[in-house]
């Protein structure tokens, strides 16, 4: 007789829970929904929802809250918006310079090399670093519950500037990356932006 009070209690106490969660999902929804009301479409689908003036861009967008103070507030948005370009430019120019090498090796090749990955690696890194100081600020947004919204970008004529004027890297790699970059960040924007499968 205890054990089914137990099991009773125990089941009543669950469907609790799992009320209260639902309730607050709901909440949470809700209360997000108003907060943003008449915000951009960036400002909660992310750079997906970007399009610009119909040219090629490389874009981020960050998030800050928890602050009473508007210029932290607005600064550090916009530093972790450079931050998520500066992933994807990282992303983007070591897969840009594998395929360069796998080229000239003919692709079975590398890999063998053990500086192989470390080029990659280090370009990628050189490149970032000089490309970041040409991203601008395109829009802010404020919700109603104080946080910044900043959208970053980096267009690809800012890019392609920066590359030309890197010194110490090879031709090749520079020549490679300059033509093809257009194709590769619209490739890599296009899987970043792309909803998770279930059970990612």
């Amino acid at each position: 007789m205890l054990r089914k009070i137990t099991l009773v209690a125990m089941s009543l106490m669950i469907a609790f829970a799992f009320g209260c969660a639902k309730k607050q999902t709901a909440k949470t929804g809700a209360s997000f929904a108003k907060s943003m009301k008449g915000a951009p479409e960036w400002a909660y689908k992310g750079c997906s929802a970007f399009s610009g003036e119909k040219k090629k861009w490389i874009c981020g967008v960050g998030v800050m809250g928890g602050t009473n103070n508007l210029a932290m507030c607005r600064d550090m948005a916009t530093a972790r918006g450079r931050q998520q370009i500066a992933e994807t430019m990282n992303l983007g120019f070591a897969g840009l310079t594998q395929d360069y090498q796998q080229t000239m090796t003919g692709g079975a090749a590398y890999g063998k090399a053990a500086d192989d990955e470390q080029l990659s690696r280090r370009v990628a890194e050189q490149l970032t670093e000089i490309s970041l100081p040409g991203t601008r600020v395109e829009d802010m947004y404020f919700s109603d519950n104080g946080e910044c919204f900043s959208l970053v970008v980096l267009d690809l004529h800012a890019l392609e500037t920066a590359i030309s004027g890197v010194t110490g890297l090879d031709a090749g790699i520079k020549e490679h990356i300059t033509r093809n970059a257009e194709k590769a960040f619209d490739d890599l924007h296009k899987r970043l932006q792309k909803p998770p499968k279930s059970g990612d």
